[in-house]
């Protein structure tokens, strides 16, 4: 098999994007590339619905995306409701396709804040990014 570059989320459009094809697609690309899975991570834990901000869009958005991805083969998503999209790719590679060539690799935020002392604090501003609680640092912390 050959070993090809893909960045997950960068290949997906507005289109598939507003059909709710998000988590599906993700995971589709995980699978062309197994038995590889490079990871890499930062200080975001990815997107998920959070309850406590009462999306409701958000909310009715990210099952759809799981509705979407469990009718195209990906069933076992809807067991993990309360994850990332960026935790059921890393569950995907590991646990569902167990990829035996992952490699994960973590930024320090610190070498950016050294590189960048100017810049934002926080990359995008939103919540359901952010590492903003200690359940959301846990989460990250045991990927």
């Amino acid at each position: 098999k050959q070993w090809y570059q893909r960045r997950v989320r960068g290949g997906i459009n507005k289109n598939q994007t507003q059909a709710g094809r998000v988590i599906s697609l993700c995971l589709d690309y995980i699978k062309l590339g197994a038995p590889y899975f490079l990871c890499l991570l930062g200080d975001r834990y990815g997107y998920h619905y959070d309850e406590e901000l009462g999306d409701k869009d958000a909310q009715q958005w990210f099952q759809h995306n799981l509705n979407i991805a469990a009718q195209e083969g990906h069933e076992w998503v809807l067991n993990y409701k309360d994850k990332s999209i960026t935790e059921l790719e890393i569950i995907g590679a590991t646990e569902r396709l167990n990829c035996s060539r992952s490699f994960f690799y973590f930024r320090d935020s610190r070498c950016l804040q050294k590189k960048f002392p100017d810049g934002p604090n926080e990359v995008c501003g939103e919540a359901s990014y952010a590492l903003s609680d200690s359940v959301i640092r846990g989460r990250w912390k045991a990927l």
